[in-house]
This record gives structure tokens, sequence and C-alpha cells, in this order.
């Protein structure tokens, strides 16, 4: 039986200087934050944001803008009240300005006969549907979701119903300087603090809102990212517009240049790729430090004979499995399917650099992916011929731009893929320190390497770098401009989550 619709306010505090370049500003915070929330599936009568004396306010058409001498009843879809004083913030716990305007919503909810009030501050969003869904069906008490940063209730996100708006309207009397000092998020009188969803202050600690969060605050970008890349759950980028597609450009290399074009660090492009694709799922063979994991934030599974961990690499991320031991170790003696049942959306595989190894390694991972699943595999594009050498070994004659790394002779399986797979969408990206191939479109019915593998190694043997040519590996697939695809947002969606590829 549905229940009974309430008639329900949705409010936030706000304050701008509108200072430029500030993400503080109407356009870019508020106007985000409305449009987040229209966006959503809330069931709500008004959005309601109330301006603690700014200087400057918004020009909106769809606005309506009161203040002290106006009737508070209106029906007006949108409206921003502004108190003509700035009472802003005199300390950590001590914020005038904030206490006024959360304790006017009780007012304006009583003069507009709201049944229920949903506060969500302009740095925190509901992302899923789940909790949007659970907002909808709370119809009692003053609810709150558990702020895990702080182990305490998080005051940012709050539903007050049913008799919990007359137990508001009592909070709301009482003098504003009575609360200075107080810590707010355990004043107030919640009757639930609902624990079963993920979420955070991320912002107080991360770069990012995880892929996995259901809500979260203090989601304020840095600029460290593209704006439309940080709110990747909005169905638009926050300033309104829709960028328009254009072909990702390509490189065209040769030997003698390949070494000194500066992608990105393989690390970085996967923390960008991250951000836009969203996986739910990451399988890697080769975590070693710990680099490349920390780059996912998803629940991720990962193989490696020494794990040699160098920082916290589980974060926010809810389940990560390590497997100490070789990829042939794991696929004998694992069900990948058991941990992944729907597969993986993404796989990075940088284990032992030797071909025959990377080639298993490359058939066990594709039987477990998934329609649209993503396989990276790293150091494709070795620069010289020591690096492409099947033991590794040091040369101090060699530059220093390069005598570190080694890529063992993993190449050989690019060639291999370019003749028994020409179903498959490969691309190279020219990311350091010497190249990241990306594989779209795996199948897990395939069986075409597996049946050819003996004949496949035994044409390893007769390969070698020289004699095949730099040339002829490097324009084996077309490769991108990785810095170049991570400005476009578009065609990074369109590339990596629609799959329409070039």
């Amino acid at each position: 039986m549905d229940k009974p619709h309430q008639k329900t306010l949705v409010f936030c505090t706000a304050y701008t200087h509108a200072a430029a370049g500030s993400f503080y500003t109407w356009r870019q915070r508020y106007r985000t934050w409305v449009d987040a929330i229209r966006n959503t599936s809330l069931t709500y009568d008004q959005i309601l944001l109330i301006d603690d004396g700014s200087v400057t306010l918004p020009d909106w058409p769809d606005l309506c803008v009161l203040g002290a001498n106006d009737d508070l009843k209106t029906d007006a879809p949108l409206v921003l009240y502004h108190f003509a004083d700035h009472l802003g913030r005199r300390a950590i716990s001590d914020f005038p300005g904030w206490v006024r305007s959360f304790q006017f919503a009780a007012t304006f909810a009583q003069a507009n006969q709201f049944e229920k009030i949903v506060h969500v501050e302009a740095d925190a969003f509901l992302i899923s549907q789940r909790i949007q869904q659970y907002v909808n069906d709370v119809q009692d008490g003053w609810v709150t979701f558990f702020c895990p940063l702080f182990q305490r209730p998080e005051s940012g996100i709050q539903i007050i119903a049913g008799e919990a708006i007359q137990t508001f309207a009592t909070f709301a009397q009482r003098p504003v300087e009575s609360l200075a000092g107080a810590v707010i998020e355990t004043t107030l009188p919640f009757t639930h603090v609902e624990t079963g969803f993920i979420g955070d202050r991320f912002g107080e600690y991360l770069e990012y809102v995880p892929s996995h969060a259901d809500w979260c605050m203090q989601a304020v970008p840095n600029g460290s990212i593209p704006l439309d890349a940080f709110f990747w759950w909005l169905p638009r980028t926050p300033a309104g517009e829709d960028k328009p597609a254009t072909q990702p450009d390509l490189l065209t290399v040769t030997g003698a240049d390949f070494s000194k074009h500066s992608g990105l660090w393989y690390t970085d492009f996967f923390w960008h790729f991250d951000k836009l694709r969203k996986p739910r799922t990451f399988f890697e063979i080769g975590t070693n430090a710990g680099h490349s994991l920390r780059c996912f934030s998803c629940d991720a599974v990962c193989v490696d004979p020494h794990f040699v961990l160098e920082a916290d690499v589980i974060a926010a991320r809810r389940r990560t499995f390590l497997y100490q031991g070789t990829s042939d170790e794991f696929f004998s003696g694992n069900d990948l399917s058991r941990i992944l049942p729907d597969g993986f959306e993404v796989a990075f595989l940088d284990g032992l650099h030797h071909a025959e190894v990377l080639l298993r390694d490359f058939i066990s991972t594709e039987r477990h992916s998934r329609p649209g699943s993503v396989i990276f595999m790293r150091d494709c594009l070795p620069l010289n011929e020591r690096m492409a050498e099947r033991e590794r070994r040091w040369d101090e004659t060699e530059s220093e731009a390069t005598r570190d790394f080694w890529t063992g002779d993993v190449w050989k399986v690019m060639v291999a893929l370019k003749r028994y797979r020409p179903d498959l969408k490969i691309y190279y990206l020219d990311c350091g320190p010497a190249g990241l191939a990306v594989c779209m479109n795996p199948d897990r019915n395939s069986t075409a390497l597996s049946e050819k593998y003996d004949e496949i190694v035994a044409g390893f043997s007769r390969l070698d770098l020289p004699g095949f040519g730099f040339k002829e590996l490097w324009t084996l697939f077309p490769m991108l401009d990785s810095k170049k695809l991570i400005e476009d947002a578009a065609n990074m969606k369109r590339i990596f989550v629609d799959g329409d590829l070039p």
C-alpha cells in the first residue's frame, strides 16, 4: 500500500562572497545543488535556500526571492529567503549564521503547512536511488545518517517528519546564542541515526567522491579534475551545458619521438578513468606496492606473488581481496566468478613481464569479463631493445630517462592479439613509462587464444623487436593522446562508458 503524501520542503542554508574563481558562487555551488535536487527521485513540493546576508543574490528567472517584510506563504517551486545582515561563523563550534538559517526553516515550514522537511546542505548530495527512496519513505521522526569520519551523526543531511515537525518548531525557538559552542551533531534531538548507507565527509580527506557512495558531504571540488567529472552522479555538467563530443586525437608516432612524448603517467590516467567510468568491480594482476589499486575506489580483487603495500589501499572501498601468489596459482585454485559473480568491469594486467604469462593472464581474465568490460595491459611499448629483453638487466650507459624501466617481451602479446583476435577493439594510450594498451569488447566465450596457445607461444620464440620493428609495433593499433582525452569528458564517456568507439 502506498504511503500517503506529506507536503515536503527541501532546503539548504546559503551564503556566498561571489568571489571570482571561487566555487562558492550562486551559479556554481548553489545552482548545481538545485539542479541535483531536481534530478533526484525525491518527492517534494518546494525547494528553499536560506541566505545569511549575502551581498549579491542570484538572478535566476525561476527564483522567488523573499525578505523580512514579505509574506512567507508562497507556492513558488524555488524560493530564496534573504536575511539582510550576515551573522556568519565565529569559531568551529560557533556559527550563528547557520543556526539562524536552520531554525528559520521551521518558521517557513509552519507558514506553508509543510508536513515533512528534508535538509540537504549545498555541499551534500543524495547520490543513489536507494537512499533517495529511503528519504521518501520516512514518515515520522528526526532522522539523519552516520558520519564515519567523525563517528557521530551528520548534521548536513536530515529528515524531519510527522510529530518531529513540532519538535523542530520547539527547537527553533531557542535563542541563537544559546547554541554557541555546542556540538550541533550531538545537540539536535535525532530520533534515529541511519547506518545502512555508504557516505561520509569525503571532501575532508579525498579529492573525489567514491563511485560506490550513497551520499556525500563536503563535496567541494578543488580544481584537480573537471567539474563534470567530479560530479559524476549528475546527469548534466554543473554549468548546465552539454559539451559536443569530438573525435579523440590520435597520435602519429615514430620510434624517434614516442619516448619524448609526455603523456599522462598510467596511474594518473587510471584516476581520471575511475572518476568517469565509476566501475563497481576491479581485478588486478601485479599489485606490488598498490599504486594502481589506489586509483580505483570500487570493490577489488588483487593478485601478486609478494605484496609490498606502501599506503592505505582500502580507503573508502567496501571489499578488497588480496591473493598472494602467482596468477597461475590464483586461477588454478580460485574461482573468480564466486567473488565477482557478474564479472569484472575493469581489469589491469601487470604481472610477470613474460609474453606467455601475459597471454595466459589475458585468456584467464577474459573468461570473467562481462559486456562493456575493459582490460588494461601495461608496458606493451618498450622504448629500446634493452627494455624488451626477456630478462631484466641494467645498463649504466643508458639515459636516466629510461634505464630504470623494463617491459620484458610482453609486447609480443599485442602482435598475437592483432592476428588471432580481430574481434577485439584495442587502443594504445601514450601513458608513461612504456605505454598502456586498452582492450574493449572482450568475449568471455571466445576460445580463439586458448585453442591456439601452443602455436602462439611457439611463434613468440621467433619474434624479436628489432626484426619486427619499433614503428610497426607502435602503429599496430591506434594511439590515443591521454592528456587531451581526459580534458574532454564527453569523449571519455563516449569511449569508456557508452562504448561508442571511433
